[in-house]
């Protein structure tokens, strides 16, 4: 048995935590501990990675207020454009941390060598999650595989499908594998190559659904109806003009 300690790195940006004890175990606990060390790391980087994004915000909104500062002084200083191009930049780095924040808060199972894995993100065209599908490992003619749990994508759209060991030994390294990916009822097959899934691999396969899946998959709202084209039904003409007041009857001269 051998115990490592190693100290978190985010006493670098002024926080300090105390340090991170490992124990070796041996080979029959070595999954779970190899999923606590991963598990530390994965949140110790979130945190990080949420902390410079804050950063990056309150640089941006500092060159900002500079900018505003300067063009009510002089408003063809040179050094206005200068300073929106840099806010912009950080803006564009924001986004590139939130794509990160997503990565890291993705927890990927572990695999023994006798198991198999297969994982990536389900997306649509513009590299967004798809939206809330499960995805199932099936064969080449799309029925799921006996013994393979289906696997719900997270809030990022990652997926991990992971291939039990007696299952990964019967299907063998030449079968041919497809992914069905579905939404309530209804699904549509991953437009892939024929996947392989042999013992011990772990296997990434993205998967991009185009606009007709996600028609299909009901995971898109339909095409906004313009009011401003829709032509009133008859009865609700009729309503309208039943709603109107009726004109009182003129009297005759000699009427009281």
């Amino acid at each position: 048995m051998a115990t490592f300690s190693f100290t978190d790195p985010n006493r670098l940006i002024g926080i300090e935590r105390p340090p991170i004890e490992v124990i070796n175990r041996g080979e029959n606990s070595f999954k779970s501990d190899m999923l606590s060390i991963y598990e530390g790391i994965q949140a110790d980087r979130t945190a990080m990675l949420a902390e410079v994004r804050e950063l990056q915000l309150a640089a941006q909104l500092l060159l900002d207020a500079e900018a505003q500062r300067i063009a009510a002084l002089a408003p063809d200083d040179d050094r206005i454009a200068l300073l929106v191009a840099s806010g912009q930049t950080i803006l564009d780095r924001v986004d590139m941390l939130d794509q990160e924040v997503s990565v890291a808060t993705t927890r990927v199972p572990m695999v023994t060598k006798t198991e198999a894995m297969l994982q990536g993100r389900v997306t649509d065209d513009a590299n967004r999650a798809a939206g809330p599908v499960t995805v199932t490992l099936t064969d080449e003619k799309g029925t799921p595989v006996p013994g393979v749990a289906p696997a719900e994508v997270d809030s990022a759209g990652y997926y991990a499908i992971v291939v039990p060991a007696e299952v990964a030994a019967s299907v063998g390294a030449d079968r041919k594998l497809g992914l069905v990916v579905s939404s309530g009822a209804e699904r549509v097959s991953a437009e892939l190559a024929a996947l392989t899934l042999a013992a011990g691999t772990v296997q990434v396969q993205d998967v991009q659904l185009p606009a007709s899946a996600l028609d299909v998959l009901k995971l898109r709202l339909p095409p906004t109806l313009d009011l401003g084209k829709v032509v009133p039904s008859r009865s609700a003409g009729v309503a309208a003009k039943s709603s109107r007041r009726t004109p009182a009857p003129k009297r005759s001269r000699g009427g009281r």
